[in-house]
């Protein structure tokens, strides 16, 4: 579910389909999850750090907003059992030490406090939801920059890997945050490799 059609250089795997919306719309949202009896999501949808730098109100809207309609529509679904909200390990701040869960979170830009926000709508609604819900936050969403012979590990390529292969291989960053809201956080493995997602 993306905001613009596919590129014709963009293939998808023959059990993908790519439906087209915002996540500000919650009947196209609503619709999507019936028609196709989605049981899983993986929220990575937002606006990126230097657009809500330039705009604080989009950074709300898209990140806050985007998040309440999105989830308030998986409950309305209700055919959603498990959210995974791809949040930011920027709700840390400058960060020069090694830290857990419990390390106090210093957002320090619109992005880190609208993530924050978003993880304040995650948490609230997933309590009084049956959703089981979970919280990622990686040091970075779309790349982990080099990796490796100049290779770049997007989580788009993961995700397409993990529909055609039956074991995928997954670097990851020096440092990751896990939150799960549900006290599972190995439900974002599950979500990940779970063939039914």
């Amino acid at each position: 579910f993306g905001r613009s059609p596919l590129p014709d250089t963009v293939s998808l795997p023959g059990n993908t389909i790519h439906e087209v919306g915002s996540v500000l719309i919650r009947d196209r949202l609503l619709e999507v999850m019936r028609d196709h009896k989605i049981t899983h999501i993986v929220h990575a949808a937002g606006a990126r750090t230097s657009d809500c730098a330039a705009n604080p109100l989009l950074a709300l809207e898209s990140n806050v907003m985007g998040m309440n309609i999105v989830f308030r529509a998986a409950i309305e679904a209700g055919t959603i059992e498990k959210f995974v909200f791809l949040s930011s390990a920027a709700l840390y701040g400058k960060v020069d030490q090694k830290i857990d869960e419990s390390y106090e979170i210093a957002p320090t830009s619109h992005y880190a406090v609208s993530k924050a926000a978003a993880e304040m709508v995650v948490t609230g609604l997933g309590a009084e939801s049956k959703i089981t819900t979970a919280i990622v936050r990686p040091g970075f969403v779309m790349s982990l920059g080099n990796v490796g012979g100049g290779a770049k590990l997007r989580i788009n390529t993961l995700i397409a890997s993990a529909m055609n292969e039956s074991e995928v291989e997954v670097k990851l960053p020096r440092r990751i945050f896990l939150h799960a809201a549900s006290d599972l956080a190995e439900s974002i493995v599950e979500l990940l490799v779970d063939n039914r997602a």
